[in-house]
């Protein structure tokens, strides 16, 4: 027999080992678990904490690259604290510093609409339908039957 036969049937017959570091989370649960309890965390802090990777990954003690490979390994549960983390960006008091670490991290940016379609053209608009918007939006009180006689 030639030695790539040998070397074959050597290497069908052994067991395959796992390489590598094993997993930081065995379960999709376990991740979603540690996560919880570390948004739990920031909530119930005093002063309150802004929930972020980096703190996620200081409380889970691992190092980011292996949070960003939850990705690869539990795609479901990584959008999901991705979305947990963004709300509560959102949801921040501090309106600054919410719209700086939207567009930081989330990459959130302004409209790129132009402003010929944010603005209103009042030239061309009929004069009842301006005081029917107004009324719409109750910026102005829609008068009474009783007043026109």
């Amino acid at each position: 027999m030639s030695s790539k036969v040998l070397k074959r049937e050597a290497r069908d017959g052994m067991i395959k080992k796992a390489m590598g570091r094993p997993r930081r989370w065995l379960t999709e649960e376990a991740f979603q678990k540690e996560f919880m309890a570390y948004i739990e965390m920031c909530l119930g802090a005093e002063p309150k904490r802004i929930p972020n990777i980096a703190g996620f990954c200081i409380f889970a003690d691992i190092i980011r690259e292996i949070y960003y490979k939850q990705e690869q390994i539990y795609p479901e549960s990584y959008a999901k604290t991705r979305l947990c983390l963004e709300d509560q960006t959102i949801n921040l008091k501090d309106t600054i510093r919410s719209i700086f670490l939207l567009k930081s991290v989330f990459n959130y940016r302004d409209s790129d609409a132009p402003a010929s379609m944010l603005t209103v053209n009042y030239n061309n608009i009929a004069d009842n339908q301006l005081q029917s918007w107004l009324k719409d939006a109750k910026l102005i009180q829609a008068p009474n039957d009783d007043d026109e006689d």
